[in-house]
């Protein structure tokens, strides 16, 4: 997770957004985060989880997606 783009020898990073839609026929039940610092943050809203703090936002870590399929 972190600003999208496709780094060193073919990495992908994705943001977000990007995976939610994705997955926009699933329901997303919960996220959590392992950010850059090692630092788990559980059940945290996606759309604050990029929030930029000193000028510097999610540049790279481990996302945790919980989807649901909806009830048709």
């Amino acid at each position: 997770m972190g600003r999208p783009r496709v780094q060193f020898n073919g990495q992908r990073i994705f943001g977000i957004a990007e995976v939610i839609d994705i997955f926009r026929s699933l329901t997303l039940a919960e996220f959590s985060l392992v950010d850059a610092h090692g630092t788990l943050r559980e059940r945290i809203d996606p759309a604050v989880a990029d929030i930029r703090e000193e000028g510097a936002g999610l540049d790279c870590g481990l996302g945790m997606f919980v989807f649901q399929k909806t009830a048709d």
